[in-house]
């Protein structure tokens, strides 16, 4: 048996250019999932891990927002992700295609490593 190993891809600020939290909350926000409101700050905390990485205060911003989707149905928060899928797909930086045809040809399984809830990151995964 030979070992091809697996390829992983981080998701935020890495496949992606920039972070996806921004767009998951607002797919949440248009699903009615979530309140109108951003959280206080939450902008700027975007602005910030998009410019600098993740900070603690980042960090703590996204469990709000997987807290936010708790309780939630699980179909409602998978079709509020399915919504913004393209978009996330438009954020894929121009490496991607070839490192994962790549990857593929070798035989290698393709993962993507994030923190982001399954539900959420799933139909960009399906997509990708």
């Amino acid at each position: 048996m030979t070992n091809r190993g697996a390829a992983f891809f981080d998701l935020d600020r890495t496949l992606l250019r920039g972070a996806s939290g921004e767009v998951f909350a607002g797919a949440m926000r248009m699903a009615g999932l979530v309140g109108n409101d951003p959280i206080p700050g939450e902008r700027l905390l975007y602005r910030l891990f998009n410019t600098i990485g993740e900070t603690l205060p980042s960090m703590a911003l996204a469990r709000q927002a997987v807290s936010l989707a708790k309780g939630r149905s699980q179909a409602s928060v998978s079709a509020a992700a399915d919504s913004v899928a393209d978009e996330l797909c438009s954020m894929v930086q121009p490496f991607a295609e070839a490192a994962f045809a790549s990857h593929r040809a070798a035989g290698r399984p393709i993962v993507l490593a994030t923190t982001t809830p399954y539900d959420l990151v799933k139909p960009f995964a399906d997509r990708l």
